[in-house]
């Protein structure tokens, strides 16, 4: 495989693993996917780092795959937190702006969201993944939900004053 892998190329190579293939057929979000960086021994072109959250274990996941080869050298859970996908970012907007209240405090605007990952107080012991959509209706009007990916519902909508614990 001389030009770069596709997610949906790298997901075919993923089946062929039964731990990876198991995680697949659920809901395991591939979030990204870069060449590893070159060793001083052996030869490593090729091999890919594929960055995935599992939901339904609610841990992230990080495997090695060798495109060259076509097949996964590694899979293993890690405690890392990776940036959201460009997927997930548009599934937490699309929560996020099917919520009363943000429609409410919209008020028929557009949403002008910016969503980066999340980590709320306590949120970490439940595993689930979370985003916060800044609601920007106007230059000066800022609200924030905050979406469970995992649980694909919007958690709070809260003020700056609230967002910052006033």
């Amino acid at each position: 495989m001389d030009e770069k892998p596709t997610l949906t190329d790298i997901a075919r190579i993923g089946r062929t693993h039964p731990d990876l293939a198991a995680r697949l057929k659920g809901r395991t979000e591939i979030l990204s996917a870069v060449k590893e960086p070159p060793r001083r021994r052996g030869s490593n072109d090729g091999h890919i780092l594929v960055s995935m959250f599992d939901h339904q274990r609610r841990q992230s996941v990080l495997a090695v795959i060798d495109t060259e080869h076509q097949k996964v050298l590694d899979i293993r859970p890690t405690e890392i937190q990776f940036q959201l996908s460009d997927k997930e970012r548009e599934e937490a907007e699309r929560i996020a702006s099917q919520d009363s209240r943000v429609r409410a405090r919209l008020a028929g605007r557009s949403m002008n969201a910016l969503t980066r990952l999340y980590f709320p107080k306590g949120g970490a012991a439940s595993g689930n993944r979370h985003a916060i959509v800044f609601v920007r209706p106007s230059k000066s009007e800022r609200w924030y939900a905050i979406v469970d990916l995992t649980a694909g519902s919007t958690v709070d909508v809260l003020s700056r004053r609230r967002l910052a614990g006033e």
